[in-house]
């Protein structure tokens, strides 16, 4: 079965000086590293002399577990983790992975510190996202120096009170472009970013009773099937398991899912819909690695979301999860099956199928 695309639902940060554990048997990280493959060795300095400082990091790969799903790794390092270091160079900003690495943790209110390597100005939703917020510029020798400032920055911001860093940038001098004009609603606002996909899009919690009485409310009782993971197809319905109506986003979001999923005519009120299920590469293809299968997994939903329902997923209403090939061990095994399953960013139930109709 392929791995699934998607992590827990948000986790608060850690207070400074709280020891806790990351949920890994490992002490808490207090930096999530996000880095283009490409820029690594800069990604690796940096976390050198962050952990010399003794400021604890999380970086990919090293620190995804053997046997954990990639994605579900990713999303909670990022979700347990007080800063983020954002590498931001031109290869950063073309990678998807990172672009919802960064979207994740302004969902979660972690405070992002851009580390910009080259003199480049960021676009698209990268831009968007990083708009607010202060930069450290690394873009002329000796890169060490300019290191040396951004662990004199995380040392600050890890030292103020819990729910003052992201509001109190570091002293002069400044460390990148002015924040937008009063009147335009913050970075972080939600009503402002873009909803980008593959569950990067910050949930929106629904209050129980409202979900309960408002979203999920039937005045029927239409036939349901119970069918297996694998036997989920494209134009299936499904309904979120009454046990996590009170919060349908983190559901679809969320790693594991059962064995079993429920599916309705689309006609009745439907929480997701799985608008692809099919081969995703050639059989010959060799595996892409695992930063490129995501990347190459969220294009092609895009795809397909365009095509079944014609109109864009980036951005819409809609977020998407699904599923790809786990890992080299199951791409060698054959596995090549890609899913794309779009549901509401807010947790509103569809009416219809999302299916373009024939004109």
């Amino acid at each position: 079965m392929a791995g699934i695309v998607q992590g827990p639902h948000a986790q608060d940060a850690r207070a400074p000086g709280e020891e806790g554990m990351s949920g890994r048997g490992t002490p808490a990280h207090e930096v999530f590293v996000s880095y283009s493959h490409r820029d690594k060795p800069v990604a690796d300095a940096v976390v050198s002399r962050l952990e010399q400082a003794d400021i604890r990091c999380w970086i990919a790969p090293r620190d995804v577990l053997p046997g954990r799903v990639w994605g579900e790794a990713i999303v909670d390092a990022i979700e347990t983790t007080r800063l983020m270091v954002v590498v931001l160079s031109s290869k950063a900003n073309e990678s998807r992975q990172v672009v919802r690495e960064v979207e994740r943790a302004i969902a979660h209110d972690v405070v992002v510190i851009p580390f910009r390597i080259e003199p480049f100005e960021p676009t698209g939703a990268m831009s968007y996202y990083l708009s607010s917020e202060h930069w450290l510029d690394a873009m002329t020798a000796p890169l060490d120096a300019h290191i040396t400032r951004l662990v004199e920055v995380a040392g600050m911001l890890l030292g103020a009170p819990r729910g003052t860093a992201s509001s109190a940038p570091p002293p002069a001098p400044p460390l990148g472009p002015e924040p937008e004009p009063s009147g335009v609603p913050a970075v972080t606002s939600r009503a402002r970013r873009i909803r980008w996909v593959a569950g990067v899009a910050g949930a929106v919690l629904v209050a129980a009773a409202v979900v309960g009485t408002t979203l999920f409310g039937r005045s029927e009782s239409p036939e349901v099937a119970s069918v297996a993971l694998s036997a989920v197809t494209t134009g299936d319905c499904l309904v979120t398991p009454e046990a996590h109506r009170a919060n349908p986003v983190a559901f679809w979001r969320d790693f594991p899912w059962p064995a079993r999923l429920e599916v309705i005519g689309c006609e009745h009120l439907h929480a997701a819909e799985a608008y692809y299920v099919g081969d995703g590469w050639r059989d010959d293809a060799p595996y892409p690695g695992d930063d490129a299968i995501i990347d190459q997994w969220l294009a092609r939903c895009e795809q397909e979301f365009l095509a079944y329902t014609g109109g864009p997923l980036f951005p819409s209403e809609f977020d998407v999860t699904g599923w790809f090939p786990l890992d080299a061990g199951t791409w060698d095994a054959g596995d090549r099956q890609l899913a794309c399953i779009a549901f509401r960013l807010d947790g509103r139930e569809l009416e219809a199928s999302l299916r373009r109709r024939a004109d």
